[in-house]
């Protein structure tokens, strides 16, 4: 049976707010534990040449939960163990031949863009999602109202929440049944994909990776750089005024807008490649090779080569 991923924008409350800004504090809490422990249990097997004392997900999880703190059980405990699990998972993309792409599990910083927790008990009932409330919590939980309703049924698997500058937003995955093939899959239609700093080229024509709309974001971008270069030369010892802040928030916004129209572009070009193709065929570059050209960088920065496959 498939799973789909629903990712949806929600809209929660003060209260839930703070309430899933300590989660997601909480989820980088325990994968740096579980990431140093793991580290700490592989550097004892090699001390030892014992393969038997390597580490594992079950030995992780049970090393962190055994140390748990009495701070800690006001948060729900699936955070902890859907962290563990992701940091397997990551181990084993890191050692997968097949993902040579997959890098090696590092540090969570505070500060780090992009900040998110899973959970594995969240309920969704119509256009509302709560979170599962441990017995000692001292925030009050209430439901979280979604921009939309789920576009499939099926049995939620895990629901992660990210929080992208001031927007928060719900990864739905769901186990559906499975649907009959297509019958153009039974035949071998291949269409080629092209991939060029600025477009994309396949057998129905081309598509602008780089419209209008995005170089005039560009721009702004770079007029707001620009600002921000010039406080920080002007006071480099104290330069984080409120005029400061005030143009970084207007970048960051301005970055995520740029961030959706790339999204918006490039899932309705491949659905519509995969709706009606069987064999897509993409083309391999040496992007790493490619980056050492200095006039290149920033088009293929907006490229989207590795978005698209």
């Amino acid at each position: 049976m498939p799973i789909k991923t629903h990712k949806i924008r929600i809209y929660p409350n003060d209260e839930m707010v703070t309430v899933i800004t300590e989660l997601m504090d909480y989820n980088r809490f325990c994968w740096n534990k579980g990431l140093a422990a793991w580290n700490d249990m592989y550097d004892a097997s090699l001390a030892v040449a014992d393969k038997k004392l390597r580490p594992s997900e079950y030995k992780v999880r049970d090393e962190l939960v055994k140390n748990k703190t009495d701070w800690q059980h006001q948060f729900s405990a699936r955070v902890l163990q859907t962290a563990v699990h992701r940091l397997h998972q990551a181990w084993q993309n890191f050692f997968n031949p097949a993902m040579p792409d997959a890098h090696k599990p590092k540090f969570h910083h505070k500060r780090d863009p992009k900040q998110s927790f899973t959970t594995d008990r969240a309920v969704i009932t119509g256009k509302y999602l709560t979170l599962d409330r441990p017995h000692a919590a001292s925030h009050r939980f209430s439901a979280i109202k979604m921009a939309e309703t789920l576009r499939f049924t099926g049995e939620i698997k895990t629901v992660t929440i990210t929080k992208r500058g001031k927007k928060f937003y719900a990864s739905v995955n769901a186990l559906i049944e499975d649907t009959p093939r297509p019958a153009f899959y039974d035949c071998w239609d291949i269409v080629g994909i092209d991939v060029n700093v600025g477009h994309i080229r396949w057998n129905g024509g081309d598509v602008n990776t780089f419209t209008p709309r995005m170089a005039a974001l560009h721009q702004r971008i770079k007029y707001y750089q620009k600002c921000l270069n010039r406080k920080r030369r002007r006071n480099p010892g104290d330069y984080r005024s409120k005029t400061y802040q005030r143009i970084k928030a207007k970048m960051n916004r301005t970055y995520e807008q740029v961030h959706a129209l790339q999204d918006d572009l490039i899932h309705k070009f491949s659905h519509k490649i995969i709706k009606n193709y069987p064999v897509p065929c993409l083309e391999d570059l040496d992007v790493h090779a490619m980056m050492m050209d200095g006039k290149k960088v920033k088009g293929l920065q907006r490229g989207l080569f590795r978005r698209l496959r």
